[in-house]
């Protein structure tokens, strides 16, 4: 199956739809993610949100793709400070509760921080509200997509599973907040993929804690260590959401089968191709080869 990262005519189409292509091409309709970030009980504070937007602690486009309908979403790059501070004051009450929590944890991270702007920020705050936000933007409207802290899902994640929907699952790797520990993330996902009935989970983590693919993949290598499993898992920088990666990084995370597959099918051909030139050469003349 080809996901092109273009639409036809050659025009880019947007990371939710690049998103939407990736999900309907392997049918899945269900997208979990589960973090401490979703822990229930959070205040919400318009205040706390605009003070955040006057400071330029909260990336902007974000917050205003998060508000916009989706057919406006492309115009959220436009929207200046001022806009974007209108933006947030007139609809904020319209707003869903899930919407004012994550605006509003954003902006608490960004204070207790020290409310530095976006691009000085450490990648703990900027990365965890970049998929903060992001996320239920990019997800929402494409597939099923349900939020779950630690507690959520020890209490029914593995069942809500058993239903045979085929799901995107993305763990984040740190717990902090609902007491584990920062990397509470890689034990969640090993045990998924330990589990033999779960073929139906495309398993993924996401953390602030890979500033690019080789500790990415170093990460990914340290969860499999050791299981008796084939299934693979990718992991995922957080601050590719900052940067509108997202996408491709989402495609590795869904055709990791297939792409292994073809690494081994173009290894074993280049070795059989190789093995007969081998064999050619040894059956020239070797007055030929003078």
């Amino acid at each position: 199956m080809n996901v092109s990262s273009e639409a036809v005519g050659g025009e880019p189409t947007t990371q939710k739809k690049q998103v939407q292509e990736l999900l309907t091409a392997l049918g899945i309709s269900r997208v979990v993610n589960v973090d401490d970030d979703h822990t229930q009980g959070m205040r919400q504070s318009k205040e706390a949100v605009l003070g955040a937007v006057r400071a330029q602690s909260l990336d902007l486009i974000l917050v205003a793709r998060l508000i916009l309908p989706e057919s406006e979403d492309e115009q959220a790059g436009e929207f200046s400070q001022e806009e974007v501070l209108d933006l947030v004051s007139t609809s904020w009450d319209e707003l869903s509760d899930d919407q004012r929590d994550e605006l509003t944890q954003a902006a608490l991270r960004t204070q207790a921080s020290g409310g530095g702007m976006v691009d000085d920020q450490p990648q703990d705050v900027a990365g965890n509200n970049a998929a903060l936000l992001a996320l239920p933007e990019l997800l929402e409207g494409v597939a099923d997509f349900r939020r779950m802290s630690l507690a959520d899902w020890r209490v029914g994640g593995e069942a809500l599973l058993d239903d045979q929907v085929p799901t995107l699952l993305l763990f984040d790797r740190s717990f902090e907040q609902e007491g584990g520990s920062a990397t509470a993330g890689d034990d969640l996902v090993r045990g998924v993929l330990v589990r033999n009935d779960r073929d139906h989970v495309h398993v993924g983590l996401l953390t602030h804690t890979a500033a690019d693919e080789g500790r990415e993949n170093d990460i990914a290598a340290e969860i499999t260590d050791g299981l008796a499993t084939t299934r693979p898992v990718i992991v995922v920088a957080k601050q590719r959401l900052q940067e509108e990666r997202f996408a491709q990084a989402l495609r590795l995370v869904l055709f990791a089968p297939e792409i292994e597959a073809f690494r081994a099918h173009a290894i074993e051909s280049l070795n059989q191709a190789n093995a007969r030139a081998v064999a050619k050469l040894e059956e020239v003349d070797r007055y030929l080869l003078l």
